[in-house]
């Protein structure tokens, strides 16, 4: 019987040990699935951090919800960072249009940027932060794990 329990409960300690160093493998942007790229690590199925540099996370939220959300984040953002530069921005991403706005900040001799999108993909109202040392100015501009999510720039 001690051996049985022994047993038992050798199973459930390396079953409980393997949940928790479970890895994800797969991004999900409004039931678009994108493997995260070898070499960078993703907190949630909504969520890729330092991935070359590049950090990207989206919320969902429904359409009543979504504009005041992003004019308060962005709002928040801008009280922040007083000294970030911000420009308009659209992007296509799976089909949908997201809008929002770039911010510049400078850093001693580089910029860092921070990204504010907002719209539809998918019918599934989306919130996306983005935040790289890339300038993207234009689809030419994409690279990494920005070229996985973002189609189009303009």
């Amino acid at each position: 019987m001690k051996r049985i329990f022994t047993l038992i409960l050798l199973f459930v300690s390396i079953s409980i040990f393997a949940q928790g160093e479970k890895r994800i493998g797969f991004l999900n942007l409004a039931g678009n699935y994108i493997q995260v790229p070898k070499g960078c690590s993703a907190t949630s199925e909504y969520e890729l951090l330092a991935c070359d540099g590049t950090s990207v996370q989206w919320s969902y939220y429904s359409d009543d919800l979504l504009s005041a959300v992003s004019d308060q984040l962005i709002l928040s953002y801008e009280e922040k960072m007083a000294g970030a530069s911000k420009s308009p921005l659209t992007v296509k991403s799976y089909g949908g249009v997201l809008k929002g706005y770039k911010f510049e900040e400078k850093d001693g001799d580089h910029s860092v940027y921070q990204y504010f999108l907002f719209g539809k993909i998918k019918d599934k109202s989306v919130f996306m932060t983005i935040g790289t040392p890339s300038n993207i100015v234009s689809t030419s501009d994409l690279n990494g794990v920005l070229k996985l999510i973002i189609e189009e720039i303009g």
